[in-house]
């Protein structure tokens, strides 16, 4: 889950865009403002807090985000955000995430914070993030997504 405080993300996306640096800014609003808008109310460790689910529901979420993102985002150019599934790492289990070309776009990458995936320290702790947005092929987070 992802936790929100007073309307606000408790942890920044991790970003490495290279060729889509026109729609970033546009796209890190709209991804924040969906999180925002799909926030659940819960109580943690006796208080309320508001969080965003992710665990479990990474192809809903991808899904309403991609319609979200067309309407909002690529309604007037050739890219389309779709959603695609395959393996992030060597997790066994199937996960979801929206991809523009050569862009991903995941806001479930938190679920795997807890999991064991064999991954180096520094790669680790960027699973504790909000999302993931890349179009860098050579970034090494980006390399554990494969279809």
């Amino acid at each position: 889950m992802i936790l929100i405080k007073e309307n606000q993300i408790t942890h920044e996306p991790i970003v490495d865009v290279i060729q889509n640096l026109e729609i970033l800014s546009d796209l890190k609003q709209a991804i924040e403002e969906y999180i925002i808008d799909n926030q659940q109310k819960t109580i943690i460790a006796g208080e309320p807090c508001s969080v965003f689910h992710v665990s479990g529901l990474a192809e809903l979420h991808h899904q309403k985000l991609a319609k979200y993102l067309n309407r909002i985002i690529f309604n007037n150019q050739q890219e389309t955000a779709m959603v695609h599934k395959g393996m992030f790492g060597n997790y066994p289990l199937s996960h979801h995430w929206i991809q523009v070309d050569d862009l991903i776009i995941d806001v479930t990458i938190k679920q795997f914070s807890n999991k064991s995936i064999n991954l180096n320290e520094t790669l680790r702790t960027l699973l504790d993030h909000s999302c993931f947005i890349c179009d860098n092929a050579k970034n090494p987070f980006y390399q554990l997504y494969s279809c």
